[in-house]
C-alpha cells in the first residue's frame, strides 16, 4: 500500500513538472559570440535586468583573457543590438499573437460565458481589430460623451478628445473621417495609446502602438519609440503575456542607452534604467499554479537582490553631465508600476520583496529618500492628521473610510486631512471626493503630479501623522512614502501587504491577524479590534432570468465568486471544484475581467486542474461585470475567495441578505470577510478547514430550511456588521498615542 501511494506521489508530481506552463518562460538574456586567436572563443552572454552592458562586458573580458577593455565597449553594443533583434523578433510575435486574440473566432472560455460577456467582447475585438488597421471604429450605442462617465463604459470617449480634427471640417465624430485627412501620423496614434493605457483599456491601446510602430515611429522619432516600448512592456505586463513583454522592454533598454549616449541626455539614461526596473517587476497577474509560481517568485527576488546590490545610477548615467536630482526625476516618472499582484499571491516572504524593491529603486533614484526639513514636534493639543491616496473617491479605498472620517473630523482632538494623489484622469464630479471636500473644506487637497512638488505640499501641512491607505496600489502615493513627510507614518490594510519601507512606522491591522503576524510586516503591527466597512444598505435585488447567466443550466443552485480574477488563487481552484463533485447540479459563476487575457488564463488554469483530477469544469461560467448586481440577486450563495479573500465583495454578499461562506486565510488578506461577520456576531459559515467550507456551501445551496435560516441571520445581524464610531474612536486613540510620543 505504502509503494502505491508512494507511486502516485511521484506521478503526481511528474505531471506538475511537465503540465503547459499558464506564462510563456521568461528568457531575457543575449549571447555575442567571440573569436580568438585560436578560433572561437566563449560567448559574452548577459541578462540586461540583472546587469550593466558595459560593466558585464568588462568582468567578461578580464575573466576569460580574451578581449581587452576597447573590445568589451563593442561586446556591450553588439549585446545591445542583439537586445535590438529580440525585441523586432518579440513586436512580430505580439502582431500574430494579438490579431489571433481579437478575432472573430470564439475562445473557449466564451461558451462558458453570459450573453453580455460575449457581446462586450465581441465589441471590444471589433473595435481593437479597426484600430490596429488605421482606422477609428464608431463607439458603441448609447455611450456617453463626458469622459468621465464613460472611461470604463465606453473606451473610445476619451481618446477620441486627444486626435487633432482641423476646424474646418466641423465634424467631432472622428470615426466618420478618414485618418489621412486628420493627419494621424505615428505620433498621434502613440499619444492615443497613451490615453488607453491609462484608462485601462489595453486591447485598444495595443491596438494604437502596433499601428504607430507600422508607420515608421522608431525611424521618425527614436525617442518615443523607445518610449512606447516601454509602455507597451508595461500594458503586456498587465495583459499576463510575461515574455513579449521582457523582451520588448529589453528593446527599450538598448534603444535608450544608444540615445542617453548620443545626446548626453539624463532622460534617456533614466529610461534605460527604468526598462531594467520594470522588466524585474513583472509580477502574472493571475496567480498560476504552485510549482510555476514558486519559479516566478524566484525569479523576482534573484532580480531584486540583482539590482539592489548595484550603483544603479552611476552605471545608468556613464559619462553623462548633469543635476543628479534631474536624472532622479526622470527615473520616477518612468517607473511604471508597483507590485501590485503580489499581494494576491499570498507569499510567505513579501515583506522582504518588498524591501528589495525599496532598495531598487532607492538605488536607482536616491533622492526619493529625501532629507526634509526637521518636522517640529507636537506644539498644541490638536493633532494633525492625513490620509493620502489617489484612491480618496469612488472606490473600495474611499467607500471603506468616509464613515470613519466623518466621525474623525468631528473629533475636536484632530484637525483632519484628505491628500488626493494625482493618478489618472481626473473625475471632477466623483461623489465620495465632492463628500470629502464639503466635509472638510480645504484640507481636503488636490497633490500635484510631479512627485517632489506633491512631497513639499505635504510637509507643509506640518502633520503629526500620516496615514497611507493602499500603498502598492499604484505608484504615485508609493513614490510620495519613501520620504519622512510626518513625524508618524502608518500604512492601512487597503492594500494588504508590508511595504518594506523604512519611513513607515506603523501597520494598522486587525485583531484577527494570527499571533505571529507581525513577522511579516517591516513596520510595527497594531492590531484594530473593528474593521472598516463601507455603508452599504441592506437592499433587495432584482433576481434574473438563469438563462441570462447560465447557457447550459443543470437547475441547481448557483454559487457566486465576486472577487476579482486577480483574487482568485490556484489554491482556490480546488475548492470550486470538490463543491461541484458535492453539488451534481450546482454551477459556479466567476466575474470576468475587462482584460481578456486575464479571463482566458483563469479558464485555462481551472481547465487544466480539472483534466490533472478527472473532472469536468463546464458548470464553471464566467459572466460580465455588468451583470453583476442581477448574478447577485439571482444567486443562492455567494463564495468568497481564499487564501486571498474579500471586503467589499462581501458587503456587497450580506447587503443583499445572501449567505456568505468564509475560510479565512494564513494572512489578514484572507481575514476581512471573518471580521466583519465576527462584528455581526455570525461564525456559522466560517469554515475550520477547506472541506469544513465545501460542507458549508453545498449544504446552503442543497437544504433549503437551512438556506432560509441563513438568510434571516444574516439579514437580522447585517447592520452590527458597521461600526464605524468604534473604528474612529480606536483609531482616534491610536494617533494620538502616536503623535504625543513621537
Amino acid at each position: 500500500m505504502r509503494t502505491a501511494l508512494l507511486r502516485c506521489v511521484a506521478l503526481r508530481a511528474a505531471a506538475a513538472a511537465t503540465a503547459p506552463l499558464l506564462y510563456a518562460p521568461i528568457d531575457r538574456e543575449v549571447c555575442v559570440p567571440t573569436v580568438t586567436d585560436d578560433g572561437t572563443g566563449p560567448s559574452f552572454c548577459v541578462d540586461f535586468v540583472r546587469e550593466d552592458l558595459f560593466d558585464a562586458a568588462e568582468r567578461f573580458c578580464d575573466d576569460n583573457n580574451v578581449c581587452s577593455g576597447h573590445e568589451a565597449g563593442a561586446l556591450a553594443y553588439a549585446a545591445r543590438r542583439e537586445l535590438e533583434r529580440q525585441g523586432n523578433e518579440a513586436e512580430r510575435a505580439l502582431r500574430g499573437r494579438f490579431l489571433e486574440l481579437v478575432s472573430e473566432k470564439e475562445d473557449p472560455w466564451t461558451t462558458v460565458s453570459d450573453p453580455i460577456a460575449k457581446r462586450r467582447t465581441r465589441i471590444r475585438r471589433h473595435q481593437a481589430r479597426v484600430l490596429v488597421q488605421g482606422s477609428f471604429p464608431e463607439p458603441e450605442e448609447g455611450c456617453p460623451n463626458q469622459r468621465e462617465r464613460a472611461l470604463r463604459a465606453c473606451a473610445l470617449s476619451r481618446a477620441y478628445t486627444v486626435i487633432d480634427v482641423p476646424p474646418n471640417l466641423n465634424e467631432t465624430r472622428v470615426w466618420l473621417l478618414n485618418t489621412s485627412v486628420v493627419n494621424v501620423g505615428p505620433k498621434a496614434w502613440a499619444l492615443i495609446g497613451e490615453v488607453f493605457t491609462e484608462d485601462e483599456h489595453y486591447a485598444h491601446a495595443i491596438a494604437c502602438f502596433l499601428r504607430s510602430l507600422e508607420q515608421g515611429l522608431a525611424i521618425r522619432d527614436p525617442g518615443r519609440a523607445a518610449l512606447l516600448d516601454m509602455n507597451l512592456g508595461t500594458v503586456l505586463g498587465c495583459w499576463g503575456e510575461l515574455a513579449l513583454a521582457a523582451r520588448l522592454l529589453g528593446r527599450a533598454h538598448a534603444r535608450a542607452l544608444k540615445l542617453a549616449e548620443a545626446n548626453q541626455s539624463y532622460d534617456y539614461a533614466a529610461l534605460a534604467l527604468a526598462a531594467r526596473v520594470n522588466a524585474a517587476v513583472l509580477v502574472p497577474p493571475v496567480v498560476p499554479p504552485p510549482h510555476e509560481l514558486n519559479d516566478l517568485r524566484n525569479l523576482l527576488r534573484s532580480d531584486l537582490r540583482a539590482l539592489a546590490s548595484q550603483d544603479l545610477r552611476k552605471s545608468a548615467a556613464r559619462h553623462i553631465q548633469g543635476d543628479d536630482s534631474s536624472y532622479d526625476e526622470a527615473i520616477v516618472r518612468r517607473v511604471g508600476r508597483t507590485l501590485f499582484n503580489l499581494a494576491h499571491q499570498c507569499g510567505q516572504d513579501d515583506a522582504e520583496i518588498m524591501f528589495l524593491l525599496a532598495s531598487t529603486l532607492t538605488r536607482a533614484a536616491p533622492s526619493l529618500v529625501e532629507e526634509v526639513p526637521e518636522l517640529p514636534r507636537l506644539q498644541n493639543e490638536v493633532v494633525k492628521l492625513g490620509f493620502a491616496s489617489a484612491h480618496l473617491c469612488d472606490h473600495s479605498i474611499g467607500k471603506m473610510l468616509a464613515d470613519p472620517l466623518i466621525f474623525l473630523a468631528r473629533d475636536p482632538r484632530l484637525e483632519v486631512y484628505a491628500l488626493h494623489v494625482a493618478f489618472g484622469p481626473p473625475s471632477d464630479d466623483d461623489h465620495v471626493r465632492k463628500f470629502l471636500h464639503e466635509l472638510l473644506g480645504e484640507r481636503s487637497y488636490a497633490l500635484s503630479v510631479d512627485v517632489r512638488e506633491a512631497r513639499k505640499e505635504v510637509i507643509s501641512f506640518n502633520l503629526d501623522v500620516l496615514v497611507f491607505p493602499d500603498l502598492g496600489m499604484e505608484i504615485p502615493s508609493y513614490l510620495l512614502a519613501f520620504s519622512r513627510l510626518a513625524r508618524v507614518q502608518c500604512a492601512w490594510w487597503g492594500h494588504p501587504v508590508s511595504t518594506g519601507l523604512p519611513s513607515i512606522d506603523y501597520w494598522l491591522g486587525l485583531d484577527t491577524e494570527r499571533d505571529d503576524a507581525f513577522q511579516e510586516y517591516s513596520e510595527q503591527l497594531v492590531r484594530f479590534s473593528h474593521v472598516n466597512t463601507a455603508p452599504f444598505h441592506p437592499q433587495r435585488g432584482t433576481p434574473v432570468n438563469r438563462t441570462d447567466l447560465v447557457s447550459k443550466d443543470p437547475g441547481g443552485a448557483i454559487y457566486l465568486v465576486l472577487g476579482r480574477l486577480f483574487k482568485v488563487h490556484a489554491l482556490f481552484d480546488d475548492m470550486l471544484l470538490d463543491l461541484l463533485e458535492r453539488d451534481r447540479t450546482g454551477v459556479v459563476l466567476l466575474v470576468g475581467e475587462p482584460q481578456e487575457p486575464l479571463t482566458i488564463k483563469t479558464y485555462q488554469r481551472i481547465q487544466r486542474r480539472g483534466l490533472e483530477r478527472n473532472l469536468k469544469t463546464d458548470r464553471i461560467h464566467f459572466i460580465d461585470y455588468w451583470a453583476y448586481m442581477g448574478a447577485l440577486a439571482t444567486a443562492r450563495v455567494v463564495l468568497d475567495t481564499h487564501p486571498y479573500g474579500g471586503c467589499l465583495t462581501a458587503l456587497d454578499a450580506l447587503s443583499n441578505g445572501v449567505p456568505l461562506v468564509v475560510l479565512p486565510g494564513p494572512a489578514e488578506r484572507g481575514r476581512h470577510a471573518a471580521s466583519i461577520y465576527q462584528q455581526m456576531g455570525v461564525s456559522d459559515f466560517v469554515a475550520a478547514n477547506q472541506s469544513d467550507y465545501v460542507s458549508i456551501a453545498a449544504r446552503l445551496g442543497t437544504d433549503d430550511a437551512y438556506h432560509e435560516a441563513a438568510v434571516a441571520r444574516i439579514r437580522a445581524s447585517y447592520l452590527d456588521a458597521h461600526r464605524a464610531g468604534a473604528v474612529a474612536a480606536e483609531w482616534a486613540g491610536a494617533f494620538l498615542r502616536m503623535a504625543r510620543g513621537a
